[in-house]
């Protein structure tokens, strides 16, 4: 099978390009810059360059092709909406459909994101049947993806475009790491005071996620979405496993609700006086003191999803980070 897949230097991107070269298909990848032409991948690839509102762009990548896996996103967690966020994850998007379109792709997967989802607690984890709608008390982020999983539903139900979302959690593993969300761990481990906030994550690997791609290709129902997720963690419960697979033993203080509120009000202050993005604000502290956990049984159930024990993410996630000495 010749995929085409967009976000290839991110670190979800990369997983799953290298996941499908292994299972000996064909990767075709955009990248934006002239310069990544010349990037070396572990795995065969034909890079392409270009902007995913490039028609003429796309429409020259998607030749011969028989699968699209989004994964490309402007992920900025930034409290106030930016345009660019906007272009690249909803204008992107429209883009690569009809370039979808018009190449006659049979499957397009998109790869959006648990925060979708209404979240669950320990007691009753979600699955995928309440998807949230777009809230100003929501991240811009967030929301443009929430825009984005609406306009592929639009689209299969008025002309069976052949769309599949999957939405996965918090991301670790090894590899790139250092690109995602699991910076958390490179800015907690070896510290020798951690502040732990209230709330949880649902905690998935990488590698995983890269091989629920390739079995929603053979397996998933067109026009449904899979929560693609492991375990439930508390923030303690996750900076306690950390700790003790990097043999770290840090002073830890919980940070009293209050306190995260004003940090993040602080943020968003700094964020309006500047107009850069800050991932210290109003909404990202509120998401730390709320549990995010949710379930993956759907997936399990229709795609065959298998996810590792978590231990096993965590000390492959410290061991590369080690390695790459970006922590000692």
């Amino acid at each position: 099978m010749r995929i085409f897949i967009t976000g290839i230097t991110g670190f979800l991107g990369f997983h799953v390009a290298k996941a499908c070269a292994q299972a000996g298909h064909e990767v075709v990848a955009l990248v934006r810059s002239p310069a990544q032409l010349s990037l070396r991948f572990p795995f065969p690839v034909e890079l392409l360059c270009g902007e995913l509102t490039q028609l003429e762009v796309l429409r020259k990548g998607l030749a011969l092709v028989d699968a699209v896996i989004h994964c490309a996103a402007d992920a900025r967690m930034g409290a106030f909406e930016n345009d660019a966020q906007k272009q690249t994850n909803i204008a992107g998007l429209k883009c690569l459909m009809v370039a979808s379109q018009l190449c006659g792709v049979n499957r397009f997967i998109y790869i959006s994101t648990a925060n979708t989802i209404q979240p669950g607690t320990a007691e009753k984890p979600a699955d995928e049947t309440v998807a949230l709608d777009c809230s100003r008390h929501l991240l811009p982020y967030v929301n443009s993806k929430i825009v984005a999983e609406a306009i592929l539903r639009q689209a299969f139900q008025k002309s069976g475009f052949p769309m599949i979302i999957l939405n996965p959690t918090f991301i670790l593993g090894p590899e790139g790491v250092e690109k995602s969300s699991g910076k958390l761990l490179l800015k907690a481990l070896g510290r020798k005071l951690l502040f732990v906030p209230s709330g949880g994550k649902n905690v998935v690997d990488v590698r995983d996620v890269g091989t629920a791609v390739l079995q929603s290709l053979a397996h998933g129902k067109l026009g449904e979405a899979y929560l693609l997720s492991n375990q439930n963690m508390s923030y303690k419960e996750l900076f306690n496993s950390c700790c003790a697979v990097a043999q770290f033993k840090p002073v830890q203080c919980a940070i009293p609700n209050h306190l995260l509120w004003l940090l993040g009000a602080l943020g968003t202050a700094y964020e309006r006086l500047t107009g850069k993005s800050f991932a210290v604000n109003h909404k990202t502290m509120a998401l730390a003191t709320q549990q995010h956990f949710y379930t993956s049984a759907k997936a399990k159930r229709e795609l065959g999803f298998e996810p590792r024990n978590v231990q096993e993410t965590l000390e492959d996630t410290i061991k590369y980070l080690r390695d790459g000495a970006f922590f000692s």
